[in-house]
């Protein structure tokens, strides 16, 4: 799922996670669990960093969560998995869920509170390039992305 951040955050120097902070409303069936094959499903269920798809409501059933830019509706879901018309008939509904800052990714939030301008140069590092040594991440970062340098290694640092 693409996720569309506020243009606030553009040129964020200060680490303020509640900005990152949506409240979006996806799709979602109740099945029991013996019938879920989310390997075969992947590509229609609801994908964020940090965050389970598939929740487990009593022990019996699990309510898995799809992605809302491919599944508008009851027939979207009939038509990708017919094996589970019956489940879809029953219990297809949208729920509201909180996207927090832990659910981007190091790229998404560098994306996110580096200037367009930065973002576009192609030898600016968006997240993609580093390298580990034991519990050290070493960046190369450019002079202009330096004021951001904070942002990037504790968004790095959190998502070890």
């Amino acid at each position: 799922m693409q996720l569309t951040l506020p243009l606030s955050l553009k040129g964020m120097t200060q680490l303020d996670r509640d900005q990152f902070t949506q409240i979006i409303t996806v799709p979602y069936v109740n099945i029991p669990g013996e019938c879920i094959q989310s390997s075969k499903w992947k590509d229609i269920l609801l994908i964020l960093h940090l965050f389970k798809n598939v929740r487990d409501l009593d022990g019996r059933l699990k309510q898995v969560l799809f992605d809302p830019n491919l599944i508008k509706n009851k027939e979207d879901i009939i038509q990708r998995i017919p094996s589970i018309k019956e489940y879809v008939e029953q219990s297809f509904d949208f729920i509201q869920i909180t996207i927090t800052y832990i659910n981007y990714t190091i790229e998404q939030v560098i994306k996110a509170i580096l200037p367009d301008n930065l973002v576009e140069d192609k030898r600016v590092n968006t997240g993609s390039g580093y390298s580990l040594i034991g519990h050290i991440a070493h960046f190369n970062l450019r002079d202009e992305v330096l004021p951001y340098k904070h942002i990037i290694g504790e968004k790095y640092f959190l998502s070890l």
